[in-house]
């Protein structure tokens, strides 16, 4: 049943390219979105990230989930230590917004959620604020994101065998928990490509995510961002009502295996890149 159901799913993305996309603005917001920055506040400090990894993965899992947060460091010469990976977390279950609990984590689902499409590999859900609309420091600041891996319709392997490549997708979504968007450039020249295949294998960022992120925290005295990835605010200004200086935003960032980029703002979806297959 389940089998025939994600058939049926494939079907509708092929054929009509929905979910329905909605733009969202900000009456206030007079600065393009790509100016925009999202990141951790207070910087470098902010670092490192207690990022607890769910119980529910094997060793083999948990290890391939620690290296590919402890790559995004190896990015930047281990100037900054981003993630620290040690603690563990149950499971928990409840609506998408029960994440923001206090503990971020990774989470291995094997009961998807269903405000979630099933063609997700896996989701980084970023919390954060948007600040200073209007003015020249307009940007995003995260207070909260976790990670889910969909292993409900999909299957994951650590050492090449069958299923979609664990390290490479979380390598992904690690780069997303940071403050980076997809990058629709091309899959040989950044990890923030918004697809992967089953074969695909992309354990460690390449140099534009290494430009990207060290410009983000400015790490290294990198201050030019002309090659790096759009940063996660870069996908739509948020809410069209005026809520003063700030607004709240909840982005959910799908990687997916069929060539698409899906976006979620607020529960609406911004798709900013179409590749439909007729």
């Amino acid at each position: 049943m389940k089998t025939l159901l994600l058939i049926t799913l494939s079907i509708l993305v092929t054929v009509s390219c929905q979910p329905e996309e909605t733009e969202l603005s900000s009456s206030r917001s007079q600065k393009s979105v790509s100016e925009l920055d999202a990141y951790w506040p207070a910087g470098q400090a902010a670092f490192p990230l207690e990022v607890d990894i769910s119980t529910s993965f094997d060793n083999n899992e948990t290890d391939s989930i620690r290296t590919s947060a402890d790559s995004w460091s190896d990015a930047v010469d281990n100037r900054v230590n981003f993630f620290d990976t040690t603690g563990t977390i149950t499971e928990k279950g409840g609506s998408l917004g029960s994440y923001q609990d206090g503990r971020m984590g990774v989470y291995k689902l094997t009961s998807w959620p269903s405000a979630l499409p099933n063609l997700a590999l896996a989701v980084t859900q970023i919390f954060g604020l948007r600040k200073n609309i209007g003015k020249s420091n307009e940007s995003i600041e995260i207070s909260h994101a976790d990670i889910l891996v969909n292993y409900d319709y999909f299957s994951f392997s650590t050492n090449g065998g069958g299923g979609y490549d664990l390290e490479t997708v979380l390598l992904h979504e690690f780069g997303h928990f940071l403050g980076l968007a997809h990058d629709n450039s091309s899959q040989g020249t950044t990890v923030m490509y918004p697809s992967v295949s089953r074969h695909n294998s992309n354990r460690t960022p390449l140099q534009k995510d290494k430009v990207a992120i060290a410009s983000l925290y400015n790490i290294g005295g990198v201050v030019q961002a002309a090659t790096a990835q759009r940063s996660i605010a870069a996908i739509g200004k948020v809410h069209e009502e005026d809520q003063g200086d700030t607004e709240w935003v909840v982005i959910q960032f799908e990687l997916r295996a069929d060539g698409s980029e899906w976006i979620k703002v607020n529960d609406k979806y911004v798709q900013q890149n179409k590749k439909c297959k007729h």
